[in-house]
């Protein structure tokens, strides 16, 4: 859980320098409002005291947000950190990006996204990683990969799903130990993944 815990600390801190919505980072609360009267975490020592203050004893792991950005804008990001919750021993991240300037920013720049999920890949080691649209609607049966469709996603060089992935990616960027495979566009990518085989 710790080393976990710190790895999701090291991506904060990456994400830092992207956009001057994501920092600082504050633990969320019921509104931005409250949100933003939470104090700023700036070290790894305050992130795991949020994180051991969020233990839920009949979870199976952490589950606890942080935000960032200006609530008076009414943007910014927050992330949902997941550690042994949904899947034994794997650690699980989730962005948000309630700023409009910066989703355009990732709409707009296809580097500048590619960056975002292999910084992330890179420093979580995921399954699978996606970047996605949340107002695409979440399909009635699992994906054939058994997570949601993205934009662009990461997967491993050594996942069963390497080569279907790169059939049907439009583009590729590589990563460390696999690649961020792009779908088309944030408004196509339904349309291609939806052509995966079942059986694959």
């Amino acid at each position: 859980m710790e080393e976990e815990a710190a790895r999701s600390w090291e991506l904060i801190q990456q994400l830092r320098g992207l956009h001057p919505t994501l920092d600082p980072w504050r633990e969320s609360n019921t509104s931005k409002a409250k949100a933003a009267a939470n104090p700023e975490i700036t070290t790894l020592e305050e992130f795991l005291a949020v994180m051991h203050a969020n233990i839920k004893p009949d979870l199976s792991g952490v589950r606890f947000s942080l935000f960032s950005g200006d609530v008076d804008r009414a943007d910014g990001a927050s992330i949902s950190i997941a550690i042994g919750g949904w899947q034994p021993d794997k650690g699980h991240v989730t962005l948000r990006f309630h700023s409009s300037e910066f989703a355009d920013l990732l709409v707009g720049d296809e580097s500048l996204a590619d960056r975002l999920v292999a910084m992330g890949a890179d420093i979580l080691e995921p399954e699978i990683g996606c970047l996605s649209r949340e107002d695409f609607p979440v399909r009635d049966e699992p994906e054939p990969y058994d997570y949601v469709q993205g934009w662009k996603m990461f997967f491993p060089a050594t996942s069963p799903h390497w080569a279907q992935a790169g059939a049907l990616a439009t583009a590729s960027y590589p990563t460390a130990n696999g690649a961020v495979f792009t779908y088309g566009s944030p408004d196509t990518y339904p349309t291609i993944l939806n052509t995966w085989p079942r059986s694959a």
